[in-house]
């Protein structure tokens, strides 16, 4: 069974403002490094009024092991400001299925709540489960640090 977390945090600035630095290729490949990535390249593949998709190439460590080629991406639906994303890999991290959203809330003129959801399946028998509890335990060690980036990114 998959392990699943969701984060709920509140921004204090517009809608319009998250969504511009969301949209932003170069961000999101600073906000890959601050993720552990190594070495992202971040890819505008379509964009329209309704919607855009974005491509994530990257190469994720692997303790013990090395690095795995992985590439995630970001389907928007730009008028509910709602992303579903997907994350693929080579090798090893092919045994992983990770996906989520991030779901941009108003909450006001300059208020939102940033929502994320995050399910990680590790198909590898005996170790798998722990492997997504430990991939959990650093998502939430790491979450301030990227609602910190963020803000920082959008002052």
């Amino acid at each position: 069974m998959a392990q699943r977390i969701e984060f709920k945090d509140e921004i204090n600035f517009s809608v319009d403002a998250i969504m511009e630095k969301l949209l932003d290729p170069r961000f999101n490949e600073e906000w890959g490094v601050l993720q552990n990535a190594i070495d992202p390249k971040a890819t505008m593949v379509e964009k329209t009024e309704d919607r855009a998709v974005m491509k994530l190439d990257l190469q994720e460590p692997i303790p013990g092991v090395g690095t795995i080629s992985a590439q995630m991406t970001f389907n928007w639906d730009l008028q509910n400001h709602k992303n579903t994303w997907t994350r693929t890999a080579e090798g090893l991290g092919a045994k992983s299925n990770v996906y989520g959203s991030t779901t941009i809330i108003p909450q006001g003129d300059d208020k939102c709540l940033f929502v994320d959801e995050i399910n990680i399946d590790v198909g590898i028998p005996l170790i798998g489960k722990k492997i997504e509890k430990g991939v959990i335990k650093h998502m939430q060690a790491q979450r301030q640090e990227k609602m910190d980036f963020l803000r920082k990114r959008l002052a």
